[in-house]
This record gives structure tokens, sequence and C-alpha cells, in this order.
């Protein structure tokens, strides 16, 4: 084999893990966000959880607000189930998926459908002129 066979063999080596490095940073930038997506649901149904154990408040409209996850409060002592309750969970918004989650939680009080809608930053190297860079995840229950 001489040097013009090798070096034509390395350069074709080399392309091709060039070619696999792009596709595992590809696979690896898709795999988190799917990650995001599954900890938005997953954080949607947590409050609706939370929300059975107090079908009163969800009755008197006591969940229906939206929170910014960079702007969560302690609970105070003596405050309502529904006030605790949102506030644990505007904190795992904040804890799980950051700072620029914004959680929304609508209940119809005489048919008790509520719809949780999760909202969130999406990271992206090169925004897209025109292009949103936020995902909404809602997810949707009859208490």
């Amino acid at each position: 084999m001489g040097l013009v066979e090798v070096l034509i063999a390395v350069l074709v080596l080399s392309v091709g893990f060039l070619a696999v490095a792009a596709l595992q940073t590809k696979s690896l930038a898709r795999n988190n966000a799917a990650m995001a997506r599954s900890m938005a649901t997953e954080l949607g149904y947590s409050i609706l959880d939370r929300m059975r154990i107090d079908r009163n408040g969800v009755k008197h409209g006591d969940y229906n607000t939206t929170l910014q996850a960079d702007g969560c409060k302690p609970p105070a002592q003596g405050e309502p189930l529904a006030q605790q309750a949102l506030q644990a969970w505007c904190r795992d918004l904040h804890d799980e998926i950051g700072v620029t989650a914004i959680g929304t939680v609508d209940c119809r009080t005489h048919t008790a459908n509520c719809w949780v809608a999760i909202s969130y930053q999406r990271h992206v190297r090169e925004p897209v002129a025109g292009q949103n860079s936020r995902d909404t995840i809602t997810v949707e229950a009859m208490l």
C-alpha cells in the first residue's frame, strides 16, 4: 500500500469520525429537549395531583393562576393549602426546568376540568429570526 492510499484512507476515516461526532452532538441536544418536555409533563401532573387533595380549593378557583419560576416565594405559616401547593410547584418548576418556566393553571369551577400549561425557554444555540424559542406543554384532567 502506497503513501497516497494511506492518506486517502485517513481522510475518509477522519470524515467518518467527524460525521459521528456531529450525529452525537445532535442526538445529545434532542435528548435534552426530550428530557425538558418529560419534566414539564411530569410537573403538570404533579400540580393536578396536589389539586386532587384540595377539591374545595379547586371549586373556589384558588388554583387558577399563572406563576413565573423566577418569582417563587417560600410558603408562609398558616397559608391556605392552595397557596402552599402552588408555591411548592413554583419551586419545582424553578428547580427542574429553570428560571424561564411559566406555569398556568386554569380550572372550570363548575365542571372541575383543569388545564395546566408549562412554558419554558428552549435552549437553542443559534436562534432563527421569527421563530419562537419557547415550548409549551399542556396537560388536562377532570378532577
